[in-house]
């Protein structure tokens, strides 16, 4: 997708039309029962690739904690994803966050209602991974394996901080495959 074009689809029938910025440079915009994904300008993402370093390695601690596991999974579900029709993609990313976020927000309706936030205020989905989600999730997983752990953290901390600085075209929602894995082996 060169910069600044845009999918349409049908989705979400009848829901109030919003705005939603996903991590990446992805910006999906619903209204009225219309989706659109647009690549957004490097220059109108700065705000949310800052949390990028934080945010995106904390996956990366699967691979210490399950490494089979996070092999067959990450190298199954993450290039199935990227075929996958958008509307798909989308669903499955609520759905696995859902489930993912009950750890930080006990109680199905606080979870509904932080990911009605998130839609609503999309700097504070990024805000809230980055500084609360990804905080614990070091709190639970490094009391086992500390030291492999930090090493793969510090080098993917690394490639997200290269990876950064380059001009990449994928397909839209392409890391929807990674989250989902990522929600798979740490449950």
């Amino acid at each position: 997708m060169t910069p600044h074009a845009t999918t349409s689809f049908q989705f979400f029938a009848g829901k109030r039309p919003a705005r939603a910025m996903l991590i990446t440079s992805d910006v999906v915009v619903l209204s009225g029962t219309e989706m659109r994904v647009q690549d957004a300008s490097p220059q109108k993402n700065k705000v949310f690739t800052m949390f990028h370093p934080i945010l995106v390695p904390h996956g990366i601690t699967d691979i210490v904690d399950a490494p089979i596991k996070s092999i067959v999974v990450y190298g199954t579900v993450a290039p199935l994803m990227y075929h996958l029709p958008l509307e798909v993609k989308a669903s499955a990313l609520v759905v696995g966050s859902l489930y993912h976020m009950r750890r930080d927000v006990p109680g199905l309706p606080a979870n509904i209602c932080i990911h009605a936030l998130w839609i609503w205020q999309p700097w504070f989905a990024e805000a809230y991974l980055t500084w609360i989600h990804t905080p614990r999730h070091y709190r639970r997983t490094l009391t086992t394996k500390t030291m492999p752990k930090l090493l793969c953290i510090a080098c993917m901390t690394l490639l997200t901080v290269v990876g950064e600085t380059y001009t990449i075209t994928w397909k839209p929602l392409w890391w929807v495959g990674f989250v989902l894995s990522h929600v798979i082996v740490s449950r």
